[in-house]
């Protein structure tokens, strides 16, 4: 879903502006990432040449620190670059949550969690709807969704090296990848992706789920897949959620409620039950179309060390 006054090189739904933002105001972002509105005059930063970097000053310093490892090598580079990162250094982290979700990725070796959550509750989704995944990293449940339904899809996320990869592996070619072989070393393994990806409906953004730069009322389906446990302020993110939604939109949410006290405070937890998710739903005038419980969600860090996470997820809708 183009736009004539979107940027060149993003094929998703408008882009707004953040840092002027006012409710019931949403500034558009022209062609160069420069705000319309004359009393901000914001520019932001292109990621990538497909990849607008469209954040708040308060979060680009997040968003810089997650991007350490700085622009992909090309082909035949990643093992000389990896063969420097040590674990002390900036850009330790970063690969090592590539090498996770990269691996969930893989054609060979693939994660079935974001197969079988999509079998049980996305919704019929018409060329003409467009998709928010919110927290998409390095676009497993985006590329999942583009396959399933030709709707566009928007992915975006805080973690810039992550999104690297996500536009890397979404050009549908073998590409060297890192792999976690220990505690402390990588190494960079050919990788592919399942065939069949619509590069051409899918759309990164640098951005924050907390702050998204779209309008309101700009998608048809926003996703909200084991984002909430690990953001700060959760509900924040799910009001914004909401907010992204035309009417009778719907909100596909999955959840393993392993929240995290140093990323979200316990005060700001917001369920741990059923019922209790069932209540902040209710509040947000969401309702329950169809749930399933129980979903194994693995991710392989070392051949040694796997997480096993028992996901419960939802497709909800706005009244």
């Amino acid at each position: 879903m183009s736009d004539p006054g979107s940027p060149t090189g993003w094929p998703g739904p408008p882009l707004v502006c953040p840092c002027c933002r006012r409710e019931g105001q949403s500034w558009r972002l022209g062609p160069d990432l420069l705000c319309a509105n004359p009393a901000c005059g914001a520019r932001h930063a292109w990621l990538t040449p497909g990849i607008p970097a469209v954040v708040a000053q308060s979060v680009r310093e997040r968003l810089a620190e997650s991007d350490a490892p700085g622009p992909l090598p090309p082909p035949g580079g990643l093992q000389p670059m990896l063969a420097a990162v040590a674990p002390a250094s900036p850009a330790f982290g970063p690969l090592a949550r590539a090498a996770i979700f990269l691996r969930a990725l893989s054609a060979d070796g693939e994660e079935p969690f974001y197969g079988e959550l999509c079998e049980a509750l996305l919704p019929d989704l018409g060329p003409a709807a467009a998709v928010a995944d919110l927290g998409c990293g390095a676009g497993n449940l985006a590329f999942e969704i583009a396959r399933r339904a030709p709707a566009t899809v928007a992915g975006i996320d805080l973690d810039a090296h992550l999104l690297r990869w996500a536009e890397r592996a979404a050009e549908g070619v073998e590409f060297e990848a890192p792999v976690r072989i220990d505690a402390g070393r990588f190494a960079a393994s050919p990788m592919r992706v399942r065939p069949g990806l619509p590069a051409s409906r899918l759309a990164f953004a640098a951005a924050n789920v907390l702050d998204p730069p779209f309008g309101p009322g700009s998608f048809d389906l926003v996703t909200l897949v084991n984002v909430l446990d690990a953001v700060p302020f959760p509900a924040v993110a799910l009001r914004q959620a909401v907010a992204l939604l035309k009417p009778g939109g719907q909100v596909l949410f999955a959840s393993p409620d392993s929240w995290n006290g140093g990323t979200t405070p316990p005060k700001r937890w917001l369920a741990t039950t059923g019922a209790g998710w069932d209540r902040v739903f209710a509040r947000e005038g969401l309702e329950t179309l169809r749930r399933i419980d129980d979903l194994e969600w693995r991710l392989r860090d070392t051949p040694r060390l796997h997480h096993l996470y028992r996901v419960h997820g939802r497709l909800l809708r706005k009244r």
